[in-house]
Formats: C-alpha cells, sequence, structure tokens
C-alpha cells in the first residue's frame, strides 16, 4: 500500500513542479519515489510544506560582483585613460615580440607612435624583425621619419649658424650638439653614422663651450658623449668640471658611478652610489643600483 501510494504521489509532485524545471520528468518521478520511500509517513508532508515552496518561490539570487569586460584595444592616438595608460612599454613589447595576430603587432605599432622616443624606439626596432611585410614596414616607416626630423633640424640649423653672430652661433653649436646626440642617444644612429653623430656632438658642444655658451649643461653634455665613445678619463674630467660650473651632483654622480665601474674601480663605485645618497637625501634616482651595492644613509 506504501509503495502504491509512493508512486502516485512521485507521478503527481513531478506534476506540480515549476515549468521550467519539468524537462527531467522520469528523473523527477524517481527522485521524489526515492524521497518518498525513505521517509514513509514524513515524506510527503515535507515536500509540500518545505520543497515545492523552495521551488516555486526561489531565494534572490545576489547580483554578481564581476562581470566580463573585452580586453582594451591598443590606442592609435592619445586618449584620456586616467593616470595610467592601458598598454604600457612592458605590454606593447610583450604583443610585438609574442603576439600571434599580425593585427595585434601592427596596432602595437601604432601605439607605439605615442610614446616618448626613447621608449617607442626599441620596440619599434624590435618590429623591424616581424615575418609580416605590413608589420616591418611600418615600423621602418616611423623609425625614418624620427630621423629624417632629427636631420632636418640639423640642416636648418648648418644653413644658418655661418651668417649667425657669435652669441647665437654659440647657441645653435649647442643646438647641434643636441640633435647628433639625439641621433646616438635614442639609438637612431649604428656603426659609422653612430661615430660621426657623436664626433659631431662632441665638436658642436666644444664648440658652444668655446664661443661662450655659459653654464654647466655643456659640460654635462660633453661628458656624455665622451662617455658614449668609451673615452672614460676625458668623460671623468669633463663630468668634474660640469660639478664645479654648477651642474647638480644628482645628475652628474651616477655617470661618475659608471665611469669608476668601467675602470674596475670598485671602491669609488660604492663612494660615488654613498654620495649620490647623501645628496639626493637617501632618495637617489637609481635606488635599484644604489641598494644593490649595499649603500645605506
Amino acid at each position: 500500500m506504501h509503495l502504491v501510494s509512493a508512486v502516485a504521489a512521485s507521478l503527481a509532485l513531478a506534476l506540480l513542479r515549476p515549468a521550467g524545471m519539468r524537462d527531467g520528468y522520469q528523473k523527477g518521478v524517481i527522485w521524489y519515489l526515492v524521497l518518498l520511500l525513505a521517509m514513509p509517513g514524513f515524506g510527503l508532508p515535507g515536500i509540500c510544506l518545505f520543497l515545492l515552496p523552495g521551488l516555486f518561490f526561489p531565494k534572490p539570487r545576489e547580483e554578481t560582483l564581476w562581470r566580463d569586460v573585452p580586453v582594451p584595444e591598443l590606442p592609435f592616438r592619445p586618449v584620456q585613460v586616467g593616470s595610467r595608460p592601458s598598454y604600457g612599454e612592458g605590454g606593447l613589447a610583450s604583443v610585438i615580440a609574442s603576439a600571434n595576430d599580425p593585427e595585434r603587432r601592427l596596432h602595437a605599432v601604432l601605439a607605439a607612435r605615442q610614446m616618448n622616443d626613447k621608449l617607442a624606439i626599441p620596440l619599434l626596432q624590435e618590429a623591424l624583425k616581424d615575418p609580416v611585410d605590413d608589420v616591418r614596414l611600418f615600423a621602418y616607416s616611423v623609425l625614418d621619419s624620427k630621423e629624417n626630423r632629427i636631420n632636418e633640424r640639423i640642416a636648418a640649423l648648418l644653413s644658418e649658424i655661418e651668417q649667425a653672430e657669435d652669441q647665437d652661433r654659440a647657441r645653435m653649436h649647442y643646438a647641434l650638439a643636441q640633435e647628433y646626440w639625439e641621433l646616438a642617444f635614442l639609438g637612431l644612429a649604428s656603426g659609422d653614422v653612430l661615430e660621426h653623430a657623436l664626433e659631431q656632438a662632441e665638436y658642436h658642444a666644444t664648440r658652444a663651450a668655446e664661443l661662450g655658451w655659459a653654464g654647466s649643461d655643456v659640460e654635462f653634455l660633453i661628458g656624455r658623449i665622451q662617455l658614449r665613445k668609451g673615452d672614460l678619463d676625458a668623460a671623468e674630467k669633463t663630468f668634474r668640471d660640469s660639478i664645479l660650473k654648477g651642474a647638480l651632483e644628482s645628475a652628474v654622480l651616477p655617470y661618475l658611478a659608471e665611469i669608476a665601474f668601467e675602470k674596475r674601480h670598485f671602491r669609488a663605485v660604492r663612494a660615488m652610489l654613498y654620495r649620490l645618497n647623501n645628496v639626493c637625501d637617501d632618495h637617489p634616482p637609481i635606488p635599484a643600483v644604489v641598494q644593490a651595492w649595499g649603500v645605506e644613509a
């Protein structure tokens, strides 16, 4: 008798379920039958009082605390995206080097145009190795346009410098030195072109100093050029002279530490970094290097 009533009740309860749950009718019948047989006398009242109301009036779902968002596209032009950009240098470098989609690599090259030249040029040079012609040629065109702009400024200054007064010539020589140095500093020149750019940068910076260009910045520039050429002794002397003429020690001391390291004068390296740490009130511009050498306040 109990079995017959349990089967009848199971068939009825399976039909009483909400419309959205009636697809598995046979499974529902079996589930109710097992429940009723396991709890004779209490199964049916329990299902009617507790289970069915829960099926018809379920507890409201809590609002989802997260949502899926699409990956942002690489920017084609400067956009306002808050205090930090969507893609930094590392993100673009990863896309250019590793992305399988050529379209994404091309977008990365487009985005690199909006970055500081010192950060963008290594990325563009990496894109020159891309197997896809469109990516490679576009990167080349961007690099070529940057180099052409510098060369155009150099040509304009050279055409004007001979007719200028001495004070203007000093300024123009200094501007030429900066332009030639930028070719080397940004990595736009290599091989013989790099050597020529460094020679011209040093020549024009020296001429600016001879013509009375005031300030320590010209000595500081000459020191950087000499260091890039590998003339360590001359660079060290020039950097020290620039400090005497008012250059910030916080700007010059890292280069003096680099020269000492190249000469394998490691005690001098530590001394320079200790001095740098003191000059900068324990906030040096190269904290990782200072910490690596164990320099503390």
